[in-house]
């Protein structure tokens, strides 16, 4: 199981992912916690460094929930397909949630220093609908449109009961769609083997009565349809 969460600050990003974690046995990954130096407050690290953590924590396990503001690393991890949803409850209530944010001690070295920048946070929270940065809505939006894994809006807080169940609901529809590709190659497969037993069935016939075999036709009797721009050769063998 591994999901990856984006949105705007304020948008509910960490708590959802919190409570996945807790009760999907995940392990979490704000992604400010590698796109920002340890023990520096605001001073960001190179792009080399945190997308090299991001890989690394992907090898690491296979269950996980990342979340986070930063667009072009959370396509690091959707390289892993997971399900990714994008958290868009609107300016108020992102506005409402930042305002209601405890202390952040890797972001801010006091309460109070949090509390002096709130203004500066509730305009960036603002302006994340009209800029255009790797962090904005209009970025946001590009990499959900143009996810082709499983992916979901969240338009509306999440309660209990859709953290315990809807992840259930996500992998169990991936694992129902795997097997739907298995089942269909098989039938291909027995299908393509079936052609195959007849056409050598009719080869076997043909020199029985003629004392000749002909492979003319081949291509059209018995092409793989697991590689139908091959163009199989035709030819005469004489026994």
């Amino acid at each position: 199981m591994r999901i990856a969460i984006i949105g705007n600050s304020g948008s509910g990003k960490s708590t959802l992912a919190h409570q996945l974690a807790a009760v999907h046995t995940l392990t979490p990954l704000e992604l400010d916690s590698i796109v920002w130096e340890p023990g520096k407050v605001g001073v960001l690290r190179g792009r080399e460094a945190r997308t090299a953590d991001a890989k690394t924590f992907c090898e690491s396990t296979e269950r996980w929930v990342v979340e986070g503001c930063y667009a072009e690393l959370t396509q690091t991890f959707l390289e892993h397909s997971p399900v990714l949803l994008f958290m868009e409850p609107g300016m108020e209530a992102c506005l409402s949630n930042c305002r209601s944010r405890p202390w952040e001690p890797r972001k801010y070295t006091s309460k109070e220093e949090q509390d002096k920048k709130l203004e500066f946070l509730l305009s960036w929270v603002r302006d994340y609908y009209t800029r255009e940065d790797d962090l904005s809505l209009r970025v946001h939006r590009a990499l959900f449109d143009g996810y082709r894994g499983p992916k979901y809006l969240l338009e509306q807080p999440v309660d209990r009961a859709f953290v315990e169940a809807q992840p259930l609901r996500w992998f169990s529809r991936q694992v129902d769609d795997f097997a739907a590709v298995l089942q269909d190659r098989h039938d291909l497969v027995m299908r393509y083997r079936k052609k195959c037993i007849g056409f050598f069935v009719a080869v076997e016939n043909n020199r029985n009565s003629s004392g000749r075999t002909h492979l003319l036709g081949f291509a059209g009797a018995a092409a793989s349809p697991m590689y139908p721009s091959a163009t199989a050769a035709r030819s005469r063998i004489t026994s």
